[in-house]
């Protein structure tokens, strides 16, 4: 299927709308009706968005209409259409730009806004609105959990292997934007060197700090949302514990095998002993044998990598759902399913490998070829089972009826497999292994290497 094009909606390029206008689209009745029409047999849909501040800068949210295979494939059952916002990159210095360490998350709250103002010209209900992302995009929905000017724009969300604690303090923000400055090589005139360098050398620049802070303390990460005390007051963890953060029902998990990924294509987590090690010297070290105890064959690789998979993914995680258990109904799940050529590389039920269910990705050429040497009957049956939970949930605010409630009595979690199950407490041993373990969320700024 082709997507559309802006032109078929008698809609202009959004890059040259977003430069010359300042408010969001909204539809024209000729728009609005031709629309719905327009989707049918389409799969993405285009509107364009401005962004926020005096940067000329664009969001551009798309409109997918997310389908659900049913039978032997071929009928199509659209049940939603999925809002994805790209995150805006400004370059904002000065004291009227405070809240620039979170202009993405900002550029969120303005598509949730406009969400709210228009998508009723769409065909769209805006007082039942779900989002939902993955890794980054769940972490952006973990945030927003915790961020007060997004009350009200949504009603439910799904965070898919977010890294709920990977936000900054403003202290260790500065920090790090510093640093990011000084590897421009300019570092005594920040407005001076964000104006004059490229695009090559601003992801440069990001690229060795992101590996110096991944040397000097593993298991952190310099981009991302910052705790500034206003549009994000505190960590989303801080704020479910709380009792603050947006008392909406909540789809969040992670999958089997999250780290396996990471050393083959984004060597960014602390899965090596050494690296582990400095990670747990550097924040609680009387938990380190605790921890790597409950992992079974450490310090080998398999076991090393599954260990800086759950401290980055499942562990803050496990303990978001355990908190926002209190406040709204959360549903809890691991996505375990894995097909054979996933295991022959390696990966397993890797971060990231979820979305292949979520749409639909086995019904395609490159995941019938994935499923050659066996796994397409249970890869079918593990697409069909995310995606009627996931529009179930989008719907209604809960998933379908034989998924219950997590809770800190049972902590039922659904296990999507080839056989999916409901499983009380899995892998509880590893849960009560890092029970009461911070990382560096206790700390202000970073803490200095022994």
């Amino acid at each position: 299927m082709n997507p559309l094009k802006f032109s078929d909606l008698g809609l202009s390029d959004p890059i040259q709308l977003a430069l010359k206008s300042r408010n969001p689209l909204t539809p024209t009745p000729i728009q609005a009706k031709a629309i719905p029409e327009l989707l049918k047999g389409s799969d993405v849909l285009g509107i364009a968005q401005t962004g926020t501040g005096k940067t000329a800068a664009f969001a551009l949210p798309i409109l997918h209409r997310l389908a659900q295979n049913r039978g032997n494939g071929k009928r199509r059952d659209p049940r939603a259409l999925v809002l994805a916002p790209t995150r805006e990159l400004a370059i904002q210095i000065g004291e009227e730009f405070a809240a620039s360490g979170n202009v993405g998350n900002l550029d969120l709250v303005r598509s949730l806004e406009w969400v709210r103002d228009n998508i009723a010209g769409f065909g769209g209900d805006p007082e039942n609105v779900t989002i939902f992302g993955e890794s980054a995009g769940g972490n952006a929905v973990t945030t927003l959990l915790a961020t007060p000017a997004a009350r009200g724009l949504f009603h439910r969300g799904i965070a898919e292997s977010s890294a709920p604690g990977l936000v900054a303090t403003k202290e260790r923000a500065t920090e790090w934007a510093r640093e990011f400055v000084g590897f421009l090589g300019n570092g005594d005139n920040a407005a001076q060197a964000l104006d004059s360098a490229d695009v090559t050398s601003l992801g440069r620049a990001g690229t060795k700090l992101a590996f110096t802070v991944l040397n000097r303390t593993p298991g952190l990460h310099p981009f991302g949302p910052v705790i500034d005390g206003d549009f994000l007051p505190e960590n989303p963890l801080d704020a479910c514990h709380a009792g603050s953060a947006h008392q909406v029902p909540l789809i969040i998990g992670t999958n089997s095998r999250e780290g396996t990924l990471f050393p083959k294509i984004l060597d960014a987590l602390p899965t090596n002993p050494e690296r582990i090690d400095k990670m747990f010297s550097l924040t609680d070290p009387d938990a380190r044998d605790r921890v790597v105890e409950a992992y079974p064959g450490y310090p080998g690789e398999a076991a090393a990598i599954d260990v800086g998979g759950d401290f980055t993914f499942w562990k803050p995680s496990l303990e978001l759902a355990e908190a926002h258990s209190r406040l709204a109904p959360t549903f809890s799940y691991r996505f375990d399913f894995a097909p054979r050529v996933m295991k022959w590389l390696g990966l397993h039920a890797t971060h990231g490998f979820e979305l292949f269910a979520v749409f639909g990705i086995n019904e395609t050429a490159f995941g019938k070829l994935m499923t050659v040497p066996g796994g397409r009957a249970a890869f079918a049956h593990v697409t069909e089972q995310v995606q009627s939970n996931w529009l179930h949930f989008a719907r209604t605010g809960t998933p379908m009826d034989h998924w219950p409630t997590y809770d800190e009595a049972t902590r039922s979690t659904m296990i999507f497999d080839a056989r999916t199950r409901v499983q009380r407490d899995p892998r509880r041993d590893r849960r009560q292994a890092w029970e009461g373990y911070r990382g560096y969320a206790s700390q202000k700024t970073e803490p200095s290497a022994t």
